[in-house]
């Protein structure tokens, strides 16, 4: 699989409050609960109003700790609470404003993208999730 490099500002949030963020966690676990195996918020790692953590284990077994920012959604270990070295924050000391930048990372816009990418097993209970609200909204 092909990897980019892509340089993002983690400070280009539009002025969502800590609320908002602790609300769209919740929204994540509650909608892909029952299309993964298992997903939660990490409790261990250290939890802002600009950035979550999640732990995912998919159908197929496989666990993701996942990153949320207001770059996206990205993978930072296949460990549950865990960050890989290369894929921590790097503080840019040279930059008087103190911004600072992902490396060699993909952001996927939505976790519906990025479950899609990584797990074959997701689109198919996705696809069943999808037709039995469509079946049921026909029975009513």
């Amino acid at each position: 699989m092909a990897q980019f490099e892509r340089s993002v500002d983690v400070h280009d949030s539009d002025g969502e409050d800590e609320c908002d963020w602790t609300k769209e966690a919740q929204f994540i676990v509650k909608e892909f609960e029952s299309v993964v195996n298992y997903i939660s918020v990490s409790t261990k790692l250290d939890q802002s109003d600009h950035l979550i953590y999640f732990n995912c284990e998919t159908k197929e077994g496989d666990k993701y700790c996942i990153e949320l920012t207001a770059a996206g959604f990205r993978i930072v270990s296949n460990l549950f609470d865990t960050i890989d070295e290369d894929k921590k924050i790097v503080h840019e000391e040279e930059n008087d404003e103190g911004q600072e930048k992902i490396l060699n990372s993909v952001f996927y816009e939505t976790m519906n993208a990025l479950l899609d990418k990584m797990s074959p097993l997701y689109r198919i209970a996705f696809s069943n999730q999808l037709i039995e609200k469509l079946n049921s909204h026909i029975n009513q």
